[in-house]
């Protein structure tokens, strides 16, 4: 068997491209009726190392489903709790709980978790309680079904965690999995779901707060200008949201082949247009030796590592367009 060896920090290590966005420190319960949020998106190509290539197991590992009175198993065996019993977490609000199922053949649901949601008419906090500090992935989950009483896609909110905005006039009419990577240095976190309107509601099917890696966010990256490269500093302070995670070259990598549960997509899932006419694809089925200090399975499982965009000798630049709406 063919094995290859990831290169550590003193050799010509990969480089992962990680689009995200940066939110201010500027949002709290008081005020979050008109948060603000940076208008801009960093490009920070970040060099990502862990210390170890053991299995990951965190910390804090708290999924809960929205509403429900029973628990939802996804693949994988991840169970997730019912969050009016939940014992990690606990629901403030500041008026009804409501508890909506979605009538829908279960079967034909795109998930487990989609089958009932929490409603929120009035501002609401899931607390969690945090058993280790530092970055940890906040994933919410919103399925926008119709009910005699509600109809889901209608609701428009905000959402924050502290500090932080992670969505400001939010609204769904589809599916959608939206995930964050937040610092806490605090014992408990609250996140909280906020009507933008008086006549409007807020609402969510599933959370999961997850303890992350110590080095999947380095505090140094680089901020893309336009026709310059800065170096931008304290990026272990700030909150991010994932935008796209693309496997260039490979296939689809479910959250199954990932140890912190991420999905990547191929090129052609994703609205990429690649420049690119002097490149081509690469794989590799062999074995993948993890070394101390190099890259590991948190930053990306070994699909991703396994095949690659290559550009030509003779070639000067390969660059891609990805197209997102905040």
């Amino acid at each position: 068997m063919t094995t290859v060896t990831l290169p550590t920090r003193s050799s010509c290590y990969p480089v992962r491209l990680v689009f995200l966005f940066v939110y201010p420190k500027s949002i709290s319960m008081a005020n979050s009726r008109n948060p603000r949020i940076l208008p801009c998106a960093f490009l920070l190509i970040s060099l990502f190392f862990s210390s170890s290539s053991a299995l990951f197991s965190p910390s804090d590992n708290h999924l809960i489903v929205c509403g429900s009175s029973s628990p939802a198993t996804l693949e994988g065996h991840r169970v997730f709790q019912p969050d009016a019993t939940c014992r990690y977490s606990h629901l403030h609000s500041y008026g009804p709980r409501i508890s909506l199922s979605n009538s829908a053949d279960s079967s034909l649901l795109p998930s487990p978790l989609h089958g009932a949601a929490r409603v929120f008419p009035r501002p609401a906090s899931y607390e969690f309680h945090i058993k280790e500090k530092g970055a940890h992935l906040i994933r919410l989950h919103f399925y926008p079904f119709s009910s005699s009483e509600y109809d889901l896609s209608s609701a428009l909110f905000h959402v924050s965690v502290s500090e932080f905005s992670l969505l400001a006039n939010f609204s769904t009419s589809v599916p959608v999995l939206k995930e964050f990577i937040v610092q806490i240095d605090t014992e408990s976190i609250f996140i909280n779901f906020i009507p933008a309107q008086d006549n409007t509601i807020a609402f969510v099917n599933a959370i999961e707060v997850i303890s992350a890696p110590t080095d999947l966010v380095l505090d140094m990256g680089s901020l893309v200008k336009s026709g310059q490269v800065e170096k931008f500093e304290g990026l272990s302070k700030q909150a991010f949201e994932t935008i796209h995670r693309v496997n260039m070259g490979g296939p689809k990598v479910t959250p199954f082949n990932d140890s912190l549960w991420r999905t990547w997509l191929p090129e052609n899932e994703v609205s990429v247009k690649l420049d690119a006419s002097d490149s081509e694809t690469k794989s590799f089925s062999g074995r993948i030796n993890y070394l101390k200090s190099g890259a590991s399975r948190e930053v990306a499982p070994d699909n991703v590592y396994q095949s690659a965009r290559v550009m030509d000798k003779s070639s000067h630049n390969m660059s891609w367009e990805l197209v997102w709406h905040s």
